[in-house]
């Protein structure tokens, strides 16, 4: 449906765009642009994610670091503490800030 936009002297014109159509034709929903989007992003940030988590892997290796079973349970923490504050945003929870 084309939306009129009014001009100076009362004149009237019509957004002339076609409706946004997905690969089968099919008109595209405001919903499915935000999935698409989602779907997107969402895969590039977690592949990115994946890969940052290979390079720190790169870190176990004891011909080139020295590391403290301590270390190592630092690295987790911090790992899995946020990973589960973003899980939570995802069910609904709020962002936790770090307080003493």
């Amino acid at each position: 449906m084309s939306t009129p936009l009014q001009l100076a002297g009362d004149q009237e014109i019509r957004d002339q765009s076609p409706p946004r159509r997905s690969r089968a034709g099919a008109r595209t929903s405001a919903a499915d642009v935000k999935r698409d989007r989602f779907l997107r992003v969402a895969e590039k940030r977690v592949n990115a994610v994946l890969l940052k988590l290979r390079v720190l892997s790169n870190c176990s290796n004891r011909a080139a670091y020295t590391y403290s079973p301590e270390d190592v349970d630092k690295i987790r923490s911090a790992i899995q503490d946020q990973l589960d504050r973003t899980i939570a945003r995802f069910e609904g929870g709020k962002r936790v800030q770090f307080k003493l």
